[in-house]
Formats: structure tokens, C-alpha cells, sequence
């Protein structure tokens, strides 16, 4: 998962937190069966991202993503399988005691120099603006980070 929100959601995983816990097919339903009792997979993702550091494609593209790659990690999965992008406004999200606000103002006093060693421009993709027109300075993609927690339920072992 930390591979995909790199990729498709240009988050640094040296900033990405990811906790995953595990629920018992028996317990879980989908479609008002238990996951055990169609002998699917299911998961239920939760991600936090700064607010404006994405584009709608780019989430779409990582939902999509996401259910192939959980399918390969857990098996055939339940239609009803669900991932959130919670996109939490810059001065209400941050790590390291700092807001990605507060952050982004700090790299800004020194220049664009950027926190933790990160570069400035290190999660951009080639050719990308710093910061995504009409937005706040908070939604500056440098000044990021990533926290997802993944529940997942299942009736075989992972693979």
C-alpha cells in the first residue's frame, strides 16, 4: 500500500504511517452474508492526505489500484470492499507535533528548504507546479505526509 500512495498519490513514505488490523470473516458481513460464508475478502481503508494535494484522477486511479493490489494480498474480495480518502485541511493534519501548515510556512522562511531533508519537490512528479494553483499554501505537496489504516477480513491465510 505505502508502494501505491507513492506512486499514484505522490506521498513520501518516509512520512506514511500505515496500521493494519485484522477481523474475523465470521464477523464480518457484506451483501447481509458473512465474508465466511461467500468465501471472500473484504477491507475497509481509511486514509488521511492533506487537503488539495490531489487530483480527482489521481484518487480514482490509487481506489482502483488498491482493490487490484488488496485482491492479490487477501483473494477474491467482496464487491462491498471500501477505501476513504480523508482529505483533512492543512492546519488540522500534521506529524511530528507540527501542523503540514506550520510546516510549510517553516520551509518557506528558509527558502523552500525543506523539512526532515525532504526536497521541496520531492513527491512532485516531473514538470509539476510546487503548489497546485488556487489553493492555500497548506496544500503545498511538499508538505505532506500519510496515514492509512487498513482493516482487512478474511477466511484463508494472506497470501
Amino acid at each position: 500500500m505505502s508502494e501505491l500512495t507513492a506512486k499514484i498519490l505522490h506521498k513520501d513514505p518516509r512520512v506514511t504511517a500505515i496500521i493494519v488490523k485484522s477481523a474475523d470473516a465470521a464477523d464480518w458481513f457484506a451483501g447481509g452474508k458473512s465474508l465466511a460464508e461467500q468465501k471472500l475478502a473484504s477491507y475497509w481503508l481509511d486514509i488521511h492526505i492533506t487537503e488539495g494535494t490531489n487530483t480527482k484522477d489521481e484518487k480514482a486511479a490509487y481506489l482502483a489500484a488498491l482493490f487490484q493490489r488488496m485482491g492479490e494480498l487477501l483473494g477474491p474480495l467482496h464487491n462491498e470492499s471500501y477505501a476513504h480518502v480523508d482529505e483533512v485541511g492543512g492546519d488540522a493534519y500534521g506529524f511530528g507535533g507540527l501542523t503540514q501548515e506550520r510546516r510549510y510556512i517553516r520551509r518557506q522562511a528558509r527558502g523552500g528548504a525543506a523539512e526532515g531533508g525532504l526536497s521541496p519537490t520531492s513527491s512532485l512528479p516531473a514538470g509539476a507546479p510546487r503548489c497546485l494553483p488556487n489553493t492555500s499554501p497548506n496544500a503545498c505537496r511538499s508538505a505532506m505526509s500519510t496515514s492509512a489504516m487498513v482493516t482487512a477480513g478474511r477466511d484463508r491465510p494472506a497470501k
